[in-house]
């Protein structure tokens, strides 16, 4: 038995992000280190993709349309079809629009499952029917050329689909191009994890959630962080991103993968508040094009979320006051099941006025 990780990074992320305009690497390449830094007598494989957009042409390419996403997904399919031994636990991880990928990832092995390698001249033919095939078809090639394989865990920081671009024939084209994948949470994978950024008030940025009907056993939390998308997604320098980072580590630890925790332990909070990706974006033209945005938080069933404490930590510490609408759907975190370490996992009340609130610390 082995473990097998998938990592997709984010749009312009790649393993050297680290640039002199304070821009650092996501957590998806922190959480690939930690692999490597881990003690284990298990053997692991990673297989790292780089996001969309990491060369000067593919940034408006991949940035505004997600020119390479299906490049992206197609690399990993075929990584695993090369490397996946029957027993072996494979573990998908992505952020932001790599999220999406990972999620696209999950639907198309749900779907069609994953090809023998000894039907790899069929994987044309697979890929066309994840796009356009009916279920019937897809459940015929999978029954004659493919494995129906578990995924033991997919773990995502903010995930979104289109990216942040506010011009409405933009938005129409990133429908047509990717509106196939299946970014559900499939039957098929174990535990979902999801961290979730308060603070991204860009209306294109949408976060898509998981609305899963649960199978039997099947373990999902969509976890709130302070912060914008880049701060819980690891692309500042702030520290607040440590929270989110660490939350996703310690829940595929606790789901079987092998990491370093002590490489993504959260450091010490000098109560830093969250980056205005809003007033940043587009050399801050983005207000010419869009409101600004407040996310909902717990307004839908079956979402599964819930607030960090660290979230009431910053709130109890500065003027940190989110005006995220929070909903009556919120739920107590779930993490302490897997984890013992309760002071990790508290929950603290929200006020709300009637059915919902504002997000406030009690």
């Amino acid at each position: 038995m082995r473990n097998l990780l998938l990592a997709f990074d984010g749009t312009w992320q790649k393993t050297d992000s680290d640039l002199s305009d304070g821009d650092q690497n996501s957590h998806v390449v922190r959480l690939v280190e930690a692999l490597h830094n881990s003690d284990t007598d298990i053997p692991q494989q990673v297989h790292y993709l780089p996001g969309v957009g990491t060369s000067a042409w593919q940034q408006i390419r991949g940035g505004i349309f997600g020119w390479g996403l299906s490049d992206k997904i197609a690399e990993a399919y075929l990584w695993l079809m090369e490397h996946y031994q029957t027993g072996d636990r494979v573990y998908l991880v992505g952020y932001s629009r790599g999220a999406f990928a990972a999620r696209s990832l999950s639907g198309l092995i749900d779907r069609l499952g994953l090809l023998k390698f000894e039907h790899l001249e069929q994987f044309d033919s697979c890929y066309q029917l994840y796009r356009r095939g009916t279920r019937r078809e897809q459940n015929r090639f999978k029954a004659q050329f493919a494995t129906p394989i578990q995924i033991e865990a997919i773990a995502v920081w903010d995930t979104v689909g289109s990216l942040g671009i506010p011009l409405g024939s933009f938005k129409q084209l990133n429908h047509y191009l990717w509106g196939f994948h299946d970014t559900r949470l499939a039957s098929n994978v174990k535990r979902g994890f999801q961290a979730l950024a308060i603070d991204e008030h860009r209306a294109d940025f949408i976060p898509t959630l998981w609305s899963p009907k649960l199978e039997e056993n099947q373990i999902v939390e969509q976890r709130w962080f302070a912060g914008s998308h880049g701060d819980v997604g690891g692309g500042t320098d702030s520290t607040l991103s440590t929270h989110s980072c660490q939350w996703i580590c310690e829940s595929l630890i606790h789901s079987g993968l092998k990491l370093d925790a002590e490489s993504v332990k959260t450091q010490t909070s000098n109560f830093e508040l969250p980056h205005d990706s809003y007033d940043l974006f587009l050399g801050g033209l983005y207000d010419w094009f869009s409101d600004r945005h407040w996310r909902p938080i717990g307004t839908c069933q079956n979402r599964f979320e819930t607030i960090d404490s660290s979230v009431f930590e910053l709130m109890n510490n500065t003027s940190y006051r989110p005006k995220n609408r929070v909903g009556p759907h919120l739920t107590s975190p779930i993490s302490h099941q897997l984890c013992e370490i309760d002071h990790l996992y508290q929950f603290q009340a929200c006020f709300l006025d009637g059915e919902e609130g504002i997000l406030n610390a009690s």
